[in-house]
């Protein structure tokens, strides 16, 4: 019993760096220097629209899906992006980042969709998702944004409404979206000089759950995935209810990186080598590769998640890129390069 206890404080203790340490961005080669200029140009077309909103993905007879339209998601790429930025572009991307917070505050008005400021019309059946509750990863991109830009004052203002979001957290987080809000309200709580202790045992307790990669990815299968719908919801906190959020963190997949890399490896790798060769690809109009791929092997060559998808039913998994949301590649190509380490070429 000693021994296994011994085992357990130290695997506490090695959870415990990825709450607390923050990760800067590395030294950038100069070969880099194209890819600095390109993410350039795109912060400057969000910041020259002026107000960012959601985007309707229509997904054939599965009905819709809201992406893009959380604050948050706005608030952490751009703090991301703001320390590879020219130095005089900061200044002006970080009042656009203050007008976000004032205007959609990720802890109680966190979604972007506003009348007039659409891609589209949405189709009469549309859910609205400003019924939907504040994510809780919200915690995290609020702390990203403030750690960034220096306005901890703004987001002082929520803590009350962020320490509620965060009850929703189990008390062992049951997916990545509540580990990392977790995390993210043991940094601002640190920061706010309040008791941070329930929020890092739980951001602890999540990350050693959440080693075991595939028990994690199918539980979210089967929580987000709804009929007629493909995804690959391993970082999601919703889905089902017509919202795509995405709970992506460094910290978490620095973790996954250390701890379970080889598991995430054989896992996404199943998805991007066969049944979906060509992931980095969203929406386009393609032939099922992955029923041409496995059509003189069968079926019982798919990848096991594919299989609890459907039952074991389906001759021909087709590959429905065009009724992906944009989601899906960006969590294959983030997995790539945090978790995998693959170099930039």
């Amino acid at each position: 019993m000693s021994a296994l206890l011994l085992f357990l404080a130290l695997s506490a203790q090695e959870a415990k760096k990825y709450v607390w340490e923050k990760l800067e961005p590395a030294a950038v080669a100069k070969e880099a220097d194209p890819l600095r200029a390109e993410l350039t140009a795109e912060v400057q077309k969000m910041v020259d629209a002026g107000k960012p909103s959601s985007a309707f993905f229509v997904v054939g007879i599965g009905g819709g899906y809201h992406c893009f339209a959380n604050s948050g998601e706005v608030l952490f790429a751009l703090a991301e992006a703001l320390p590879l930025l020219p130095a005089e572009m900061q200044p002006r991307v970080k009042e656009y980042l203050k007008k976000v917070v004032q205007e959609n505050p990720p802890w109680t008005q966190a979604c972007l969709l506003s009348p007039g400021a659409m891609y589209a019309p949405l189709p009469p059946n549309a859910r609205d998702p400003r019924r939907i509750d504040v994510p809780v990863v919200n915690a995290y991109f609020a702390w990203k944004y403030a750690d960034a830009t220096g306005d901890w004052a703004s987001i002082e203002k929520g803590y009350g409404d962020f320490k509620n979001h965060f009850g929703r957290v189990k008390e062992t987080p049951q997916d990545y979206a509540q580990t990392v809000g977790a995390i993210g309200f043991a940094r601002l709580s640190s920061h706010f000089r309040k008791d941070a202790s329930d929020a890092e045992a739980k951001a602890i307790r999540g990350l050693e759950a959440g080693r075991e990669y595939e028990k994690v990815f199918d539980a979210n299968l089967a929580r987000h995935l709804g009929t007629h719908d493909w995804s690959y919801p391993a970082f999601t906190e919703r889905r089902k209810e017509k919202v795509v959020v995405t709970a992506f963190a460094p910290e978490v997949m620095r973790m996954l990186r250390e701890t379970a890399q080889a598991e995430v490896k054989g896992h996404a790798g199943a998805v991007m080598d066969a049944w979906a060769r060509t992931w980095f690809l969203t929406r386009p109009n393609l032939p099922t590769f992955y029923g041409q791929y496995y059509f003189k092997e069968g079926p019982e060559k798919a990848p096991i998640f594919m299989k609890k998808a459907w039952k074991g039913e389906q001759h021909d998994f087709g590959q429905e890129n065009a009724y992906w949301t944009p989601d899906v590649a960006a969590t294959l190509f983030a997995i790539r390069a945090y978790v995998l380490g693959e170099p930039a070429a």
